[in-house]
């Protein structure tokens, strides 16, 4: 057979336990040419979303030094983009090449398929995946879209990792979830250093209002792999994991804060709270809003250092942020700001709103509670907001001392029911600091 591709999709996996030449037939089978014309359509839409950066056409990556002494060798090639054929996602591959697990590892070290390793056992059956394609291309089906941002960070510079992970290091399933996407482990086939991947869910809309949308995801995404604090998680690189987009990140053994102040009542609380405030001040200084700071969304390091992480609301579109989903609401209300909730409105969160939940952040550290812990329903709080009532003063942890009172004007100060009156986060970092 003159010519036979092979799909880049990690569920390429599952070729390797069906015959050759079956699976050939039905790759060949494709229609080629609506694909490319599909995905020209849609990464044109993305490339402006990250202006003034170098093109890359394919060839391969060359990785060197990662966090904290680690290296991963990654010999990626990425997709090739331009102007003329868009993006291709598919491999062209010799005749003689067979559909061995061997081989296809070689090309696509992504996960494999559910007869290699029980990780990826709910991924669909090759025959299906491939029968679906078709129709998927016609619409902005959410595997269609992630791979189009994957595809656009790895041309715009950000890590392709794809080649650097084990294919079967994955966790049997996620260790986390969130309103917007799932971790899961991993581990760098290198050294077999663990990490951390975030897995989005993309739920975007149809038309001009998706390709906005996956325009603003693929530069804040970027954004976040630009940033370089010791007080921020560091993107390392970016994978496609069961047909969607992951964020690889160093795992932290601590988990989150309160999982750490959990297992380490005496912590040092204040400087942590430092190390916080420090990590959001420099978010701030690169124009940058975290939108939902709260300690389950704090990391800790084995040396004890803050990591702040979990980017969700500042990557995903506004519009997708709209009370609708319990998810997305429930489990942050005690941290947000009045004017989030109460405002008819969509939200709009702003440095603002992130000052009201970094202080309601540094009352969950010191007092290792939640905030309105008084308050047991949800409806209570949103009484207590309406009503313009901050947090009860636990004295215990804020005694009445020049300290105590210090700190705790520091809290109420942050949040003030009018956000013009809240200060900066270099303002309260000072404040911090003078303490």
């Amino acid at each position: 057979m003159q010519n036979i591709w092979r799909l880049a999709y990690p569920e390429l996996g599952s070729v390797a336990n069906e015959r050759a030449d079956s699976q050939a037939s039905r790759v060949v089978g494709l229609k080629q040419t609506n694909y490319f014309d599909q995905t020209t359509e849609v990464t044109s839409a993305v490339e402006p979303a990250l202006p003034g950066l170098p093109m890359r056409k394919g060839g391969k990556t060359s990785v060197s030094q990662l966090s904290e002494g680690q290296t991963v060798l990654a010999n990626c090639k990425p997709l090739e983009m331009t102007p003329d054929n868009g993006c291709s996602s598919l491999v062209p591959i010799d005749n003689s090449t067979d559909f061995t697990e061997s081989n296809i590892r070689s090309i696509n070290p992504g996960p494999l398929g559910p007869a290699t390793t029980e990780v990826v056992s709910h991924a669909p059956a090759t025959s299906s995946y491939l029968t679906e394609i078709s129709s998927n291309l016609q619409s902005n089906s959410p595997k269609f879209m992630a791979s189009a941002v994957y595809e656009s960070l790895i041309q715009h510079g950000c890590l392709d990792l794809m080649s650097s992970v084990d294919p079967l290091g994955f966790s049997t399933c996620a260790v986390a979830e969130g309103g917007f996407g799932d971790v899961w482990t991993g581990r760098f086939l290198k050294d077999g250093a663990k990490i951390g991947i975030k897995v989005l869910r993309f739920t975007l809309s149809t038309g001009d209002v998706a390709r906005k949308e996956l325009k603003r995801t693929a530069r804040e995404i970027y954004n976040w792999s630009k940033l370089d604090h010791e007080n921020v998680n560091k993107l390392i690189g970016v994978i496609m994991f069961r047909e969607r987009l992951g964020m690889v990140s160093e795992w932290m053994e601590h988990g989150n804060l309160r999982q750490y102040l959990g297992r380490n009542n005496d912590a040092d609380r204040g400087e942590l709270c430092i190390q916080i405030a420090r990590g959001v001040a420099y978010l701030h200084g690169v124009n940058m809003v975290h939108g939902d700071l709260k300690a389950c969304n704090i990391l800790v390091s084995s040396t004890g250092v803050i990591k702040i992480t979990d980017f969700d609301y500042s990557i995903f579109p506004e519009c997708s942020l709209v009370f609708s989903a319990t998810s997305r609401l429930g489990g942050t209300l005690r941290w947000m700001a009045p004017e989030l909730v109460l405002e008819e409105k969509p939200p709009r969160r702003n440095s603002k709103t992130d000052i009201y939940a970094l202080g309601m952040t540094f009352l969950e550290t010191i007092t290792d509670a939640e905030p309105y812990l008084e308050c047991e329903r949800e409806f209570q709080i949103y009484r207590r907001l309406a009503s313009e009532e901050h947090p009860e003063r636990p004295n215990k942890h804020f005694p009445d001392t020049e300290w105590g009172n210090m700190i705790w004007d520091l809290l109420l100060r942050c949040w003030d029911f009018n956000p013009v009156f809240r200060p900066k986060s270099q303002d309260v970092l000072e404040s911090l600091l003078a303490l």
